[in-house]
């Protein structure tokens, strides 16, 4: 997946300079899916691969890791909440699909991102740079890699 944040597009506009596009993974986990009715990760239905579509991101308190496991899934920057505003994004919304997030976590083996049950994983140095760049709500595009 492909993730593009435009400084431009904010309220208030963050930098009117500032467009950057960079990869993450959009994918849910397999097993995951399965267990909740979705063994083709519809990105239409819950636990399903990220749906495209233009959001915008809220900046979000970083949950405190109760556990190794939380720590692993979600890492321990702040997160950001996508809320659906167009594009197959909005239709999962309305086909009753739940909060997608912006968080890194844990890098799997050979240092890959690890599929999530839903959300979009980046790695730890994006997520901070995000973090310590835009506190104000922003707008994120996600599309398929070409």
């Amino acid at each position: 997946m492909t993730v593009t944040v435009d400084g431009s597009k904010g309220t208030p506009p963050i930098d009117a300079e500032f467009q950057t596009t960079y990869r993450c993974l959009g994918k849910s986990d397999e097993a995951a899916a399965i267990a909740h009715d979705n063994p083709s990760r519809d990105p239409l239905r819950p636990f399903g691969d990220i749906p495209t579509g233009e959001y915008e991101a809220v900046l979000t308190v970083a949950a405190k890791p109760s556990s190794k496991a939380n720590l692993r899934s979600y890492g321990a920057s702040k997160r950001f909440v996508l809320n659906p505003k167009s594009g197959d994004a909005l239709k999962r919304q309305q086909n009753g699909g739940f909060g997608i997030m912006l968080h890194e976590g844990a890098l799997g083996e050979g240092g890959a991102l690890r599929p999530t049950h839903g959300c979009l994983r980046d790695d730890q140095e994006t997520q901070e740079y995000l973090v310590a760049n835009y506190e104000q709500p922003f707008p994120v595009v996600i599309s398929e890699d070409d």
